[in-house]
């Protein structure tokens, strides 16, 4: 039986779509689901440490409250804050952080990232919340946020800071760490800063050298659909 010598189209556009990237997708969420730090859910070709696995604290900041139950978005991670003094700016020892890399032969396209804030404890402060990265040392702002302080208990308050925009900056890398640098104006450890609904988006994408050897097979499975000379 004769090998046929033709090759359907959309099977060649899947693949060279394979060569190119992987869907814009879910790279990494954290929901603190169960007292766990460990990502919920996770890339297949991505490795993320579990959240404030990069953590320091010292200035507005004395420790980690921990993980308490919800009802608001779900567990949720807290810091307390400082017990005397006031540090109402940004520093290099306040702030917990995370993270990402892509497996071998893959690098990252990163297009936003997205949490939930809140400060709790009473009323008449504020607290900030700034997201920088490693690509510069962690320091320039990708976002900065303020909160009001609330006196409604773990669930009241919450904010989404919807969709961060990364940038370009963000694509065709192979690891990156990202830092929310905490900061209030309160003297009194019964305030906490709470984060909660971690989410990182974008696509995993082949290195040029695995891209190039799937443009290539394509190209001789085009080349298959050429007729014989005389056909």
């Amino acid at each position: 039986m004769p090998i046929p010598r033709t090759v359907p189209l959309a099977g060649v556009i899947a693949l060279l779509s394979l060569a190119a990237s992987t869907p814009a997708a879910l790279i990494v969420e954290y929901r603190f689901t169960s007292s766990s730090y460990s990502p919920t859910t996770q890339h297949p070709l991505v490795t993320a440490d579990d959240a404030f696995d990069d953590v320091m604290w010292g200035g507005g900041i004395t420790g980690m409250r921990g993980i308490t139950a919800s009802a608001g978005v779900g567990d949720s991670f807290s810091l307390y804050t400082r017990s005397t003094g006031v540090d109402s700016s940004i520093t290099p020892t306040d702030y917990v952080g995370f993270t990402l890399a892509a497996d071998p032969g893959k690098t990252l396209d990163l297009t936003d990232v997205a949490f939930y804030y809140t400060f709790n404890g009473g009323t008449g402060y504020t607290a900030t919340f700034t997201l920088r990265s490693s690509l510069d040392g962690y320091t320039a702002d990708l976002a900065q946020f303020v909160k009001p302080s609330s006196s409604g208990g773990y669930n009241a308050g919450w904010t989404s800071t919807g969709p961060i925009a990364l940038g370009s900056a963000f694509g065709n890398i192979a690891s990156v760490g990202f830092r929310i640098f905490l900061s209030d104006d309160v003297e009194s450890n019964t305030y906490s800063l709470r984060l909660d609904n971690l989410t990182v988006n974008g696509e995993v994408i082949p290195e040029p050298a695995s891209a190039a050897l799937l443009g290539l097979v394509a190209l001789a499975f085009l080349r298959c659909r050429r007729p014989a000379h005389g056909a």
